[in-house]
């Protein structure tokens, strides 16, 4: 290449590089400001003004045409409008693009759904989860299909699965837990409920689970003037279509009931200040029989955790206060230096569920 022409393409790159530099600040600008549109409308859609946030989204969509979580806020802004149609038809579009995740598959399935095509449903969450295996909220919708089908087994299946393969999302144990503490299986109920109450907190759904749990107890556990009884598990041994023996468990027979019956045996009534007092006494025998060991439980570890804190009694209250609040008011009224100091701990020290640190029903066989 000659002097002169090295020179000139020099220049020509110095000038393409120096004029793009105002084009690229505009696009960042651009950027920007659609951003600043996008949460402005998603706080509008929360509230229920569609129609500013739709023309806000609008505006966005004009700064960034190719940003497909534009596109993904538009179709959910259709959806809670109740405007169905559009909302498929902008998703399935997205679907062919590669930055298309788990929550788009879910919005598309909820949209057939509740556009009274379930079958359509089916099909778009099987196909996310093909896509995106470890997907919780594809198996919470899978299952929730199962539900309005009134399959219920079906439906525990996937929320299950849902639990298995994200132990952090918290809907699959939310609904996994109610379908059980209305069975004859009410001990994985219990289980998975508290689990749900440490991972969502301060919710409606918790204030359900909470009650749910105190009235399973209530149901139960039968303190009679001659006897004393436990039941959360009928241990009731059947066979399935491929000839295993299913239904029993030995975690409820050898631990979760035994153990009960025994914590049981000096109480005449259920009341938070008495499940307490039971609760405390399982978790002392599960560890000092070393049933830690055979069925090793992080929620019973937690507890352990919560008992060497001096904060048992306190987490007892707030997780079963919604089966008895003017209980648990009167005991956080005489007690409120120890509830402060709960509060405090609970909120830096979370139970945490992840792949290596989970717990789900099939770990016990």
């Amino acid at each position: 290449m000659s002097r002169k022409k090295q020179i000139f393409t020099y220049l020509l790159t110095a000038f393409l590089f120096f004029a793009a530099k105002p084009l690229l600040a505009q696009s960042q600008a651009d950027k920007d400001e659609a951003g600043k549109k996008v949460s402005k409308a998603i706080e509008l859609m929360d509230k229920g003004d569609f129609n500013t946030a739709e023309a806000l989204l609008k505006e966005a969509t004009k700064l960034e045409p190719d940003n497909i979580y534009i596109a993904y806020e538009t179709a959910a802004l259709y959806y809670l409008k109740k405007d169905y149609p559009k909302a498929i038809k902008l998703l399935k579009s997205l679907l062919k693009k590669s930055e298309a995740d788990d929550y788009f598959y879910q919005l598309l399935g909820n949209s057939y759904s509740l556009n009274g095509e379930p079958d359509k449903a089916v099909d778009i969450y099987e196909k996310g989860i093909k896509k995106f295996p470890n997907s919780g909220k594809l198996y919470l919708e899978r299952g929730n299909i199962e539900m309005m089908r009134e399959n219920y087994d079906e439906a525990l299946v996937f929320y299950e699965e849902g639990i298995r393969v994200e132990p952090s999302f918290a809907s699959n144990y939310f609904w996994a837990a109610n379908l059980y503490c209305h069975s004859n299986k009410e001990v994985w109920g219990m289980i998975y409920g508290e689990i749900f109450l440490n991972m969502e907190r301060n919710t409606k759904r918790t204030q359900i689970i909470s009650e749910l749990l105190y009235k399973v107890y209530q149901s139960e556990i039968k303190l009679e003037k001659d006897s004393l009884s436990v039941s959360f598990h009928s241990n009731v041994a059947t066979i399935d279509k491929n000839k295993n023996l299913v239904g029993l468990s030995m975690f409820a027979i050898e631990v979760y009931e035994p153990l009960l019956a025994i914590a049981i045996l000096s109480e005449t009534e259920i009341s938070l200040a008495s499940l307490h007092r039971i609760r405390s006494r399982f978790s002392d025998m599960y560890f000092e029989k070393e049933h830690h060991k055979t069925y090793p439980n992080l929620l019973f570890s937690f507890h352990q955790e919560l008992k060497e804190k001096g904060f048992l009694e306190a987490y007892h209250y707030w997780l079963l206060m919604h089966g008895n609040f003017d209980e648990f008011e009167a005991w956080k009224n005489k007690n409120e230096a120890q509830w402060d100091s709960f509060v405090e701990w609970f909120n830096a020290n979370p139970l945490n569920m992840t792949k290596e640190n989970k717990f789900h029903r099939t770990l016990y066989k």
